[in-house]
């Protein structure tokens, strides 16, 4: 679950599954992802919401019962390494969300820019710099007129992960 909402921030599937503790700053409410481990090759940092601080918040306390000493925020529970692949746990949401299997998890970012963009009104420059891309002509492919495609799917998901 804590997975899934990460996703639904903007973030890469690789960056959350990378992601350590020392890349978390409970105090300050911020998460840095290094260059090592994304996309544009640079230092990036984020404001978290309330709602990742809480899941954050119960990730760590989680990590007390297993995977102690695992430095990744989201551990395999098997090998407490770092997790590879969330496929199966993917497809159980898409099934649950009733939403068509041919979807993919880099999906979710699209989902989050194009209703970003086309539903909520936000700036092209503010997605931009959620996604974390270099400029914001790799945003502006998201612009979309039929914005009302989009929202209904990401309510969808919205839901599946509240539930």
């Amino acid at each position: 679950r804590g997975i899934f909402i990460f996703l639904l921030h903007g973030r890469r599937l690789n960056e959350v599954l990378s992601l350590t503790w020392d890349m978390v700053d409970f105090e300050k409410r911020v998460y840095f992802i290094p260059p090592k481990i994304n996309k544009a090759k640079r230092y990036m940092q984020y404001q978290m919401t309330d709602l990742l601080f809480e899941t954050l918040k119960n990730q760590k306390e989680m990590k007390k019962i297993y995977c102690s000493t695992s430095l990744y925020v989201f551990p395999s529970p098997v090998t407490c390494r770092k997790l590879q692949d969330i496929r199966k746990q993917f497809k159980k949401l898409l099934r649950f969300a009733q939403i068509d299997k041919k979807m993919r998890i880099h999906d979710i970012r699209h989902l989050v820019a194009s209703y970003s963009i086309n539903y909520l009104g936000l700036s092209i420059e503010e997605v931009s710099y959620t996604l974390g891309h270099t400029s914001i002509e790799i945003t502006q492919r998201y612009v979309n007129p039929r914005a009302e495609i989009s929202a209904r799917v990401v309510n969808k998901i919205i839901e599946s992960v509240r539930g």
